[in-house]
């Protein structure tokens, strides 16, 4: 379904953005996404993890099972439009704390998971040499996000066909107008804005809940490790492929920015020691600050008072699983054909 007459400017090109752009496109809309390419995003250093299950409190979001199945379609559909793989399926591996831990997942496994956790495994060591000395189980949806693949991607195409603006986005240069924006000469129905963790600096979404955690991340090479699963116990263990891994992250609300610390990397290195015997080498460092939101729940819709503007924010870590549901169900919206969920609706913090 086309949305005649709708024309539509996304701000910034993170995760979300990027989604919301895809889905634009997918529905024949025409559209237009700003972006300062000398701003930093986390979605290009993050390890992209497609896990439906809250691994902490051993929980699964409400509508898990449609928010995989609308993760897996959307991402094959990019894969068509772009003639790349971004979306790997890959296990992920659970390893145990103590003996409270493997029982409390058996607990789980046969109620709240359901058809997503397999029976625990009382092996002290896993396949590829990592310690497990109470055992570990597996997830068994879920997958890993070439989430940078993705972004430049999207971007290059959109650069060709003239719909990427590389330029700063200043607030005070947009002109509301009736029905709509006027920015840099053009006018638009709307805008949507998806400016990750500086949305707190739009002026008319600075009541919204923005709850910024920085997080940081390594780049190994750990030779001979041979692991193709994704490994969990205090950090995550991600196979890049030709023995390198992502190493991560940290939560910190200090210092908010992109620069690493080398505290968060001595964290980072103490618990992936204890994991793994093997020597390994840090090739990279990075840091980014998720652009989370009060109550972890994502930030979607209008401004209570103007209702051109709009925001599609706060994916949190796990925006590569939510943001293919949440897009969707944000342009139903836009069309008028669907209702946002109280917890999600920007309006909330009004």
């Amino acid at each position: 379904m086309k949305m005649n007459g709708e024309r539509y400017l996304v701000v910034g090109r993170g995760l979300a953005g990027t989604v919301v752009g895809c889905r634009l496109f997918q529905e024949g809309i025409d559209f237009r996404v700003a972006d300062d390419p000398s701003l930093s995003s986390c979605s290009r250093i993050a390890g992209g993890i497609v896990n439906p299950v809250v691994l902490k409190r051993l929980a699964l979001p409400q509508q898990a099972g449609d928010m995989l199945q609308k993760a897996r379609e959307f991402y094959l559909w990019c894969e068509s439009q772009f003639g790349k793989t971004f979306y790997n399926p890959t296990p992920l591996v659970k390893i145990f704390g103590d003996q409270r831990d493997r029982a409390f997942w058996e607990e789980k496994r046969v109620s709240e998971l359901q058809g997503f956790a397999e029976e625990a495994c009382l092996r002290t060591e896993h396949d590829s040499g990592i310690r497990t000395p109470f055992g570990y189980a597996r997830v068994l949806s879920g997958g890993i996000l070439d989430m940078r693949g993705l972004i430049e991607c999207a971007g290059e195409q959109w650069r060709q066909a003239g719909i990427l603006l590389e330029c700063p986005f200043r607030h005070e240069e947009m002109e509301l107008i009736s029905g709509g924006v006027r920015w840099k000469g053009e006018e638009y129905s709307g805008v949507i804005f998806c400016e990750g963790h500086k949305g707190f600096l739009n002026p008319w979404f600075t009541e919204a809940g923005f709850a910024p955690v920085k997080g940081e991340i390594l780049t190994v090479h750990i030779p001979g490790l041979n692991l193709n699963e994704v490994i969990n116990k205090g950090v995550y263990i991600i196979p890049k492929g030709k023995d390198v891994y992502k190493v991560g992250a940290t939560f910190s609300w200090h210092r908010l920015d992109d620069e690493p610390e080398e505290k968060a990397k001595e964290e980072l290195l103490e618990k992936l020691r204890y994991l793994v015997t093997r020597e390994f080498t840090v090739l990279k460092h990075e840091a980014g600050v998720r652009p989370a939101a009060v109550g972890r729940t994502p930030m979607l819709g209008s401004h209570p008072a103007h209702s051109q503007l709009h925001i599609f924010n706060g994916l949190g870590t796990k925006g590569a699983l939510i943001s293919p549901y949440y897009s969707e169900l944000f342009l139903k919206y836009l069309r008028g054909v669907a209702t946002l969920p109280g917890e999600t609706d920007v309006r909330r913090f009004f």
